[in-house]
């Protein structure tokens, strides 16, 4: 019986991750990876000055003033019916809201709350359907 629930449990993963249009989406860009590719970003190709960028530089620091990487988990969220490119104004409410959230700490520790704290009221909002920063990511959808 143990045997069949773990066959079941791993068909039904196999089939989610194939068919899932869910991507994980990295907030200070916009973009990130899905199961089964990498997209396009701006770290493939250099700083591109389209929507404002070059955005990865800019998001970068506010992150080592915290002692975190862009690829850190806090910055990760599964979100549904992700498309990008993102328009610039994605990417300045987001540059925005981790910059003031991060203005004013002097030390690592405290800069590392402040931007985990703006990465969590970011991943809630982006992930909630009809919220503007969602619609920004999804166009809408």
């Amino acid at each position: 019986m143990m045997r069949a629930q773990w066959a079941l449990w791993l068909g039904l993963l196999l089939v989610g991750a194939g068919c899932s249009t869910s991507r994980v989406v990295r907030l200070d860009t916009g973009s990130g990876t899905s199961l089964v590719h990498k997209p396009f970003t701006e770290d493939d190709s250099g700083p591109s000055t389209v929507r404002g960028g070059p955005w990865t530089p800019r998001f970068r620091k506010i992150f080592r003033k915290a002692g975190m990487e862009l690829k850190d988990s806090e910055n990760i969220v599964p979100l549904e019916g992700h498309k990008g490119p993102h328009p610039q104004a994605y990417h300045e409410r987001v540059f925005d809201q981790l910059n003031g959230a991060t203005a004013n700490c002097r030390k690592v520790e405290e800069c590392r709350e402040a931007l985990t704290r703006a990465l969590q009221k970011l991943a809630k909002e982006v992930s909630t359907r009809g919220t503007d920063l969602n619609k920004l990511v999804t166009q809408g959808r």
